[in-house]
């Protein structure tokens, strides 16, 4: 049996000689055919243990999992998407068995700790776990420690833990148990790296592997602001040829639903003779979305397309292997976030088919734009740093008083929110009240930044990215009359049905006719999840008839995102009117600037924030920032939240007139406690 490589030999375990072109510390060349197989060399065939450190694979489908799937050791594997852990243990070909350990998609059916068990003790060869990084403590809990010291563990993708860290904890939680393992039990393998700014992991061994010959791609780039309806246009084209070629499956990969959808009904539009059948689509995405598109919804079976035309979300943008050649056609934009695709995430998506690809189009929608601000690593270290040492100030003062030690929670929460840059969180709480810079978050916000400086705001920005990444472009410009919907028909049904849902799970939740913990068990979307734990978590300070119409009126009206950003709003603003405004930060700034209810007094804007300042000072309140500068925008915005503010101008400039306390769907009268349990809203009234 192969011996695992020892500590001090080469990183490289060479099993097959004659595929090495060359070999050194830091980096290792193989030929781009085995002659064997007359197939692209993979790294199972190349070396006996995938090396220790950092690995940047030059190309997507090397087969690095498939590698420490086959190597005689035990192994930990975390991948990204809980479907692509699922399927790669579930494959026949895996010499020894492997055991997925997390909940099975479509099912909420988790691995217990009797079967981890079960596994340990049944498995005679080598073991091998495939997990998200979600399960990965619960995993390690069940392997006795001192069996532990054998396993090597491998994130696969990883940076899709630093960019998917924004909005998943558990993936700054797995980089601190994989910092535990021994360095030359760990491994990290990417196509598309991105740096760490993590002190720790850049001091990690890096290698690079790549072919000798590098593949480019040969893309088609056409730039329009009539992007879903070239794409529309394009399928049209393609499937009225389609008998003229010997392979007519298109993928459309569009990491917006509604597009998607938009899409969908005009290339099926009844009357259209070029029109498809709908039986000829499908649509590859996340199960959370599964309701949404019901009547496409589909997944990939054994690497194989089941339709002539299959659009892709994120889900299926890493991890997947489509092993049959096809046509890809990939949506970009500037706005919204989601489809401000890089060079590399493009990259990713074009790695997906693994034989490779009939043709490759990029289709550049410029009709969009954002005002959104970027950063660079300084100034996101600086504001880190300063968020962390405010806090930890603030753990020590509350932790002095017990009254407010029960309110550090919220407070911790509330000023987290306010550092936050976009999407990411740099601070993050490490143990209970102990706070670190989130080095992950940080990555995500510079590559965030980078995409948008470089590839969307820079002229030809993101052409010249991919030419530079490798690919050969054929710049068209293209526009269309073709006619796309604003909304797509199966969109508004949806919302329609989800709403009612709502109305009647929030019904049974007022009634007692069950509780929170029940009905998040349930199959819902996560707007229905947000507005049940929203209702949950605040009925106490209202009257409920009152609190319930508030949170279906938030809901009620606009699209997906529009409602969860009214359910946001309400939330925050709930969260103004239930401070307690006898004690604390209301309770002075109610006397730096008192209410008047039926006449108003104007104060300027810089009144109004050095008003706001004394009262933060002398509640112990941090003050809003940006970067290191006071956010004057942030506090007027905040005294918007408690004040009913009519903005109007004078000659001392502008300013806002000051009236009573801010109203939010008339709940103000309707509070029952404010957020002090022992204080009685009946017992105060301003």
């Amino acid at each position: 049996m192969k011996k695992e490589p020892s500590v001090t030999s080469s990183p490289f375990d060479v099993k097959d000689p004659k595929l090495v072109v060359k070999e050194e510390t830091d980096m290792l060349i193989i030929t781009n055919i085995n002659p064997d197989t007359k197939r692209h060399t993979k790294l199972s065939e190349v070396l006996n243990f995938l090396p220790a450190g950092i690995i940047y694979k030059a190309e997507t489908g090397m087969g690095a999992t498939t590698l420490e799937l086959q190597c005689p050791r035990n192994s930990i594997i975390v991948e990204p998407l809980r479907s692509t852990a699922y399927t790669k243990a579930l494959n026949p070909r895996n010499p020894y068995p492997a055991k997925f350990v997390g909940t099975e998609p479509n099912s909420r059916k988790g691995t217990t700790p009797e079967e981890i068990k079960k596994y340990l003790r049944e498995t005679k060869t080598f073991k091998k776990f495939l997990v998200v990084a979600d399960s990965l403590p619960k995993l390690l809990k069940e392997i006795p420690i001192e069996e532990l010291s054998s396993y090597h563990l491998m994130l696969d993708e990883s940076d899709s833990f630093q960019l998917d860290a924004t909005f998943r904890d558990s993936m700054e939680k797995c980089l601190d148990i994989y910092k535990t393992f021994p360095s030359n039990r760990r491994s990290m393998v990417t196509a598309t790296p991105l740096e760490f700014s993590d002190p720790e992991l850049n001091e990690e061994n890096s290698i690079t592997i790549r072919y000798r010959d590098s593949e480019s791609r040969q893309v088609t780039f056409i730039e329009t602001n009539t992007g879903l309806e070239v794409i529309a246009d394009q399928i049209f084209d393609h499937f009225q040829n389609a008998g003229l070629e010997p392979c007519t499956k298109m993928v459309v990969a569009i990491n917006h639903i509604e597009d998607i959808l938009k899409v969908i009904e005009t290339v099926t539009e009844d009357g259209n003779p070029r029109s498809l059948e709908k039986w000829q689509i499908q649509i590859l995405c996340g199960s959370s979305s599964k309701k949404k598109v019901a009547p496409f919804y589909d997944e990939l079976k054994g690497g194989t397309l089941t339709k002539d035309l299959t659009f892709i979300t994120s889900a299926y943008f890493t991890g997947v292997d489509i092993e049959e050649k096809f046509h890809l056609i990939t949506y970009v934009r500037e706005t919204p976030d989601v489809l401000r695709l890089s060079e590399k995430k493009l990259k990713q998506v074009s790695g997906r088919g693994r034989k490779g690809l009939l043709s490759e189009t990029i289709v550049y929608d410029s009709s969009t734009t954002s005002g959104l601000e970027s950063f660079d690593l300084e100034s996101l270290l600086s504001m880190a740093q300063s968020q962390v040492e405010a806090l930890r100030c603030i753990a020590y003062t509350y932790g002095t008083n017990p009254l407010m030690k029960s309110r550090m929670v919220d407070t911790f929460e509330k000023l987290l929110k306010i550092g936050d840059v976009g999407t990411s969180r740099l601070v993050r709480r490490h143990e209970e009240d102990k706070f670190q810079i989130s080095y992950l978050n940080i990555d995500a916000a510079l590559e965030f930044s980078r995409v948008l400086e470089h590839l969307y705001r820079k002229p030809n920005g993101l052409k010249d990215a991919l030419e530079k990444s490798g690919c050969v472009i054929k710049k068209i410009t293209r526009h269309s009359k073709t006619k796309i919907l604003e909304e797509s028909v199966i969109s508004k049904a949806h919302a329609i049905d989800e709403q009612k849902n709502l109305e009647k799970l929030l019904m049974k939740l007022k009634s007692r006719e069950t509780d929170l913990l029940d009905l998040l068990e349930k199959d819902i979307s996560e707007l229905e999840r947000s507005a049940l734990v929203l209702f949950d978590k605040f009925r106490i300070n209202f009257e409920e008839d009152a609190f319930f119409k508030a949170v279906i009126n938030a809901t009620s009206k606009g699209r997906k995102g529009e409602k969860t950003k009214r359910l946001q709003m309400l939330e925050n603003r709930i969260q103004h009117l239930i401070e307690d405004p006898s004690k604390g930060f209301l309770y002075n700034l109610l006397q730096e600037i008192p209410l008047n209810p039926e006449r108003g007094v104007w104060y300027s804007e810089n009144a109004l924030v050095e008003r706001y300042q004394r009262a933060a000072l002398h509640a112990g309140k941090p003050l809003p920032r940006k970067g290191t500068e006071i956010d004057h925008k942030a506090i007027i915005g905040d005294i918007r939240e408690y004040y009913d503010a009519r903005s109007q101008k004078k000659k001392e400039g502008l300013g806002y007139y000051i009236y009573g306390r801010a109203d939010t769907n008339n709940l103000l009268s309707a509070i029952k406690r404010y957020a002090t349990n022992s204080f009685s809203a009946a017992d105060f009234s301003p």
